[in-house]
């Protein structure tokens, strides 16, 4: 059995089109599979890296969308309602939605209700249709979401999406 070929961040962000930062998040997410460390390294499956690399891009018709840029979970020592802010693919459904939809800045006026998207470094991992708001501490606001149609949920989940440039909440338009 030959051995199975192992990128490591600098690897995998050349195969994704990243920086060595962004593909070290995507890594720690577990985008590309699961990592294996070797002292400070880590490394991925070059193959599963190269899968990730065809995810297509969202293209089509959809409504507004509000971006929010996301990094690898983390505990959140901060809020007692969730246990992990950001992502992971070894998160639960429940823990990986409440670590996505909360707590952002929203201006008010690019407070809408079409679909909230949450990405990895331009990796789409969470897709919700956005019910309302609620008000957080320091004027941030937690989306209040609910499931999307397979169609909605075809055409985002697993794809890639690079927003404008900009802070870690991007309204963009609908599309027509």
């Amino acid at each position: 059995m030959e051995p199975t070929p192992i990128v490591p961040a600098k690897g995998a962000a050349k195969i994704l089109g990243l920086t060595v930062r962004d593909a070290a998040t995507v890594m720690d997410a577990g985008l590309a599979g699961r990592t294996f460390s070797s002292g400070a390294s880590k490394f991925v499956e070059e193959a599963k890296v190269a899968k990730l690399a065809q995810s297509p891009r969202v293209e089509g018709e959809h409504p507004d969308i509000l971006q929010v840029r996301v990094r690898a979970a983390v505990p959140d020592e901060d809020d007692a309602s969730r246990n992990f802010k950001g992502w992971s693919a070894d998160l639960n459904p429940a823990d990986r939605e409440a670590g996505v939809d909360r707590w952002w800045r929203v201006a008010p006026e690019k407070r809408h209700h079409g679909l909230l998207v949450a990405s990895v470094c331009g990796f789409i991992v969470h897709v919700g249709q956005i019910e309302g708001y609620e008000e957080g501490a320091e004027g941030k606001v937690r989306a209040v979401l609910s499931p999307v149609s397979d169609q909605v949920r075809n055409q985002f989940l697993g794809h890639r999406m690079r927003g404008p440039a900009g802070g870690n909440t991007i309204l963009i338009p609908a599309s027509n």
